[in-house]
């Protein structure tokens, strides 16, 4: 900042959409020495489970189900992802909809579609201490599972149905859900962030260009969204 006025430090080298990290090379000419990395920290606004009775009810709106296209997206946080303690990120399965998910030896995503359950998954040994980013998608035909902006895992059921769900059960974050709005089990132990409903099936292109960004809420297709920056209290907003 020079006499009231902002100044740009440098031209940015790299910009890593899927690492959330803007690198300037050259800042020499500016008092400082080497290089400078900028990242983009989850944890600075996040909600954090306990694994044992912890769980935010998003409701059972019918926007929250979309039944041609789907996109769930979220950041979540574990310090041993190899811990073996299993729990849903995200979840409305019970007779039907779709769940984001740890088992002992996966993270995995999956949707009923065409009278069955859809599934993809990668393995937890692939994964880092830490945050990772995990979206969902169907189109009624292809199930995809991104991690880190990242596809890693495809189910082609080679024909367009539609998504079902149980009318009843609501949409809850870190539990899975039962026939309403009471968890059944699945207690998620960890933190959670960023979670986002899309009635539209988003793109890699478009994962990785807002994976690090705050949304403004009003986006197209955008069903639901959860920033989990409320820090206290018992309520979490659906920013839409």
């Amino acid at each position: 900042c020079n006499g009231g006025v902002w100044m740009p430090l440098s031209t940015a080298t790299e910009v890593d959409d899927v690492a959330g990290t803007v690198t300037f090379a050259d800042i020499t000419d500016h008092g400082l020495d080497g290089q400078l990395v900028l990242t983009r920290d989850p944890a600075c606004s996040a909600l954090e489970f306990d694994g044992i009775n912890d769980y935010v009810n998003c409701g059972n709106d019918s926007s929250l189900k979309p039944a041609t296209a789907l996109t769930v997206e979220l950041w979540a946080y574990k310090s041993d992802w190899g811990d073996g303690v299993t729990g849903r990120l995200l979840s409305c399965t019970q007779t039907g909809g779709y769940n984001v998910s740890v088992s002992a030896a996966n993270l995995y995503g999956v949707v009923r579609v065409g009278g069955a359950y859809r599934y993809g998954t990668w393995p937890l040994s692939q994964l880092s201490t830490g945050w990772h980013h995990v979206v969902l998608t169907s189109s009624g035909e292809i199930t995809r599972f991104y991690v880190d902006g990242v596809l890693r895992d495809t189910e082609d059921i080679g024909g367009s149905h539609d998504i079902t769900y149980d009318s009843d059960n609501s949409i809850l974050i870190g539990a899975e859900a039962g026939g309403g709005d009471i968890p059944s089990d699945g207690y998620f132990a960890g933190r959670v962030d960023e979670v986002r409903i899309w009635s539209v099936v988003r793109s890699v292109q478009e994962i990785r260009e807002s994976m690090h960004l705050v949304l403004e809420g009003n986006e197209a297709g955008l069903e639901g969204y959860w920033k989990l920056n409320e820090g206290t209290g018992l309520t979490a907003t659906d920013a839409t």
